[in-house]
């Protein structure tokens, strides 16, 4: 069988069976790709082939959640210049790093897992999932964060 990046017409069809059979593995309702999103693929060598397609499918889903996947849905290494992987490219109210020059490395992940949880609606589930870490490694990084907090702070997790 020829690679993915010779067979770019297939894309469309594999696209909409992996998001078929993602959806019940990660229990998210995608129901198909944006016009721009589906290009954007299309546009893609795929030295991975067929599994790194699936890859990129997956992730979307997950960032996506239910509905269209959107461009924005798609990994950073798919979009130019994009700023965080997983997160949206398109600015959108509160997706800002709240960091100064000078933050601490611990500052910058924390406000990057709240960033993500921000995105997910707290979904701390597909958070992990985006962040590339377990469940209960999240869960005990939000409560070492909120162990930091100065008396009084209102809670997030």
């Amino acid at each position: 069988m020829p690679p993915l990046r010779e067979r770019k017409q297939d894309i469309p069809a594999i696209a909409a069976a992996l998001i078929d059979k993602l959806n019940d593995k990660h229990g998210c309702r995608a129901t198909h790709l944006s016009p721009e999103a589906l290009a954007r693929l299309a546009a893609s060598s795929w030295p991975g082939n067929v599994r790194e397609l699936r890859n990129v499918i997956e992730r979307a889903i997950i960032v996506a959640g239910e509905g269209e996947i959107q461009l924005r849905h798609l990994p950073g290494a798919l979009l130019p210049e994009a700023p965080l992987p997983g997160i949206p490219q398109a600015p959108q109210a509160g997706d800002v790093l709240p960091l100064h020059a000078g933050a601490r490395m611990s500052e910058v992940e924390e406000a990057y897992i709240r960033l993500v949880l921000q995105h997910t609606n707290n979904n701390k589930r597909r958070a992990a999932k985006i962040l590339g870490i377990c469940l209960r490694t999240l869960h005990s990084k939000l409560r070492s964060y909120e162990a930091r907090k100065p008396r009084g702070a209102s809670a997030i997790a």
